[in-house]
C-alpha cells in the first residue's frame, strides 16, 4: 500500500517483451554476448541496421504492438492507481545521447505528457534539467549512455525540485 508509485518512463519502455535467447552460448558466454554486441554496433555504424535515434523513433509508429501494449500497461497501472488512491508520477527520463538542441525524441515525450494530462497525472520532463550539460560526463563508459552518477544526481535533483521545491525538506 505505497503512497505514492514513481514511474520513470525511458524511450525503449515501448519495445515489445524481449524473448529469452534460447542459445547455449548467449546463456552461458560473456564473450559471445560481447562478441554479438559488437558485431551489432558495426553493422549499425555501416548503415546496415537503424541507428538508435530511428530505432527510438520507430518505437512509437501506430502500428508497433510494443507501443500499443506499453500504452495499455500505462492505462492500467493509471487505473489501478486511481482506484486504490494512490498517487502516481510519470517521469520522463531524457535519451542521454545528446539532450540537448539536437535532441531527437521530443514527439515521445510529447506523447507520454498527453496520456498524463488526459488522465490527470504530473509528468515531470527531466529534459531540461540536462540543459547545458556535455553529454560524454552522463554516460557510466564512452560508448555506454546509460545514465552516470552524475545523471543519477541530476534526475534525483530534477525530481525533487519539481516535485516539493524548496518545501521538500524533511519530506
Amino acid at each position: 500500500n505505497p503512497n505514492m508509485v514513481l514511474l520513470g518512463f525511458y524511450l525503449n519502455d515501448a519495445e515489445g517483451v524481449p524473448k529469452p535467447s534460447t542459445g547455449f552460448l548467449g546463456e552461458h558466454s560473456y564473450f559471445y554476448v560481447l562478441l554479438s554486441s559488437g558485431w551489432d554496433a558495426l553493422l549499425r555504424a555501416f548503415g546496415r541496421r537503424k541507428g538508435y535515434k530511428d530505432y527510438y523513433l520507430d518505437l512509437y509508429s501506430d502500428t508497433n504492438k510494443g507501443w500499443k501494449e506499453c500504452q495499455v500497461a500505462l492505462e492500467e497501472l493509471i487505473r489501478l492507481c486511481q482506484e486504490k488512491q494512490i498517487e502516481l508520477r510519470i517521469i520522463i527520463i531524457p535519451e542521454l545521447h545528446s539532450p540537448n538542441e539536437a535532441y531527437a525524441f521530443g514527439k515521445v515525450h510529447t506523447l507520454i505528457r498527453h496520456i498524463g494530462s488526459q488522465h490527470h497525472v504530473p509528468v515531470i520532463d527531466l529534459l531540461p534539467a540536462f540543459e547545458g550539460v556535455h553529454p560524454p560526463s552522463l554516460w557510466v563508459s564512452l560508448g555506454d549512455p546509460h545514465p552516470s552518477a552524475k545523471a543519477h544526481e541530476i534526475i534525483a535533483k530534477a525530481f525533487y525540485d519539481n516535485e516539493w521545491g524548496n518545501q521538500g525538506a524533511g519530506k
